[in-house]
């Protein structure tokens, strides 16, 4: 009898976490949905602008609720020494430092600022929405941070996630290029902008460094 529980309380508890997980995948291509909408059709009207304004708002107050869940559930199991008795703090946190958790509080904190800079009452009570244009860098740093995010979500599903995790697992392997790739940038940066003639805009700088290292565009030098 205690078994057939601990069977049912198991199958119950993965229902629910697919349920979970599809809605999740759900509100990532809601997400991808309007800002495409932004990005390729920014609406005119007052109230489209709040429609898309309000969901984003929605949607990132339901991503920072579920990391602060996420990190008081697992700080408790490991305090209570669900992970092992000793250094129970160091534990947690190195749990944290990650690569993959740190582009998710990237994306949250982009589209968090995002739809604060937006969010205007014009010096009254009645509240209205700023163009998403007025910040393209922002915009543009949203997007990318959240393609990639639904490209992580497709994982679970076994048509893409069987062609997609041996891609992903090995750039774990690629850390050590990664690191010497972004140092020999910022040096070659740092360089290229000694050189620069007073005045010369740092964006234009930036921009032909990447032409020049990353893309093999030489016309940019």
């Amino acid at each position: 009898c205690i078994f057939s529980g601990e069977a049912i309380i198991d199958v119950v508890w993965k229902k629910c976490v697919s349920h979970f997980y599809y809605a999740h995948f759900v509100y990532r291509c809601l997400e991808i949905a309007v800002l495409s909408w932004w990005v390729l059709y920014p609406p005119e009207e007052e109230f489209q602008a709040r429609l898309g304004w309000s969901f984003l708002f929605a949607s990132v107050l339901r991503e920072v609720l579920y990391e602060v869940l996420e990190i008081q559930g697992f700080f408790r199991l490991t305090i209570d020494g669900e992970f092992g008795s000793k250094h129970r703090l160091l534990r947690f946190f190195t749990h944290w430092i990650s690569l993959g958790n740190f582009f998710d509080m990237l994306s949250i904190v982009l589209l968090l600022a995002l739809v604060m800079f937006t969010y205007d009452t014009n010096g009254t009570e009645r509240t209205s929405v700023i163009g998403f244009h007025a910040y393209k860098e922002l915009m543009a740093g949203v997007v990318l941070t959240r393609w990639v995010q639904l490209m992580v979500a497709c994982r679970a599903f076994s048509a893409i996630g069987q062609k997609l995790l041996p891609i992903l697992q090995s750039t774990i392997s690629m850390g050590g290029i990664f690191c010497v790739t972004i140092f020999c940038f910022l040096g070659f940066l740092h360089a290229f902008l000694a050189l620069g003639a007073p005045g010369s805009s740092t964006r234009e700088i930036l921009v032909n460094t990447v032409r020049f290292l990353l893309v093999g565009d030489g016309n940019g030098i």
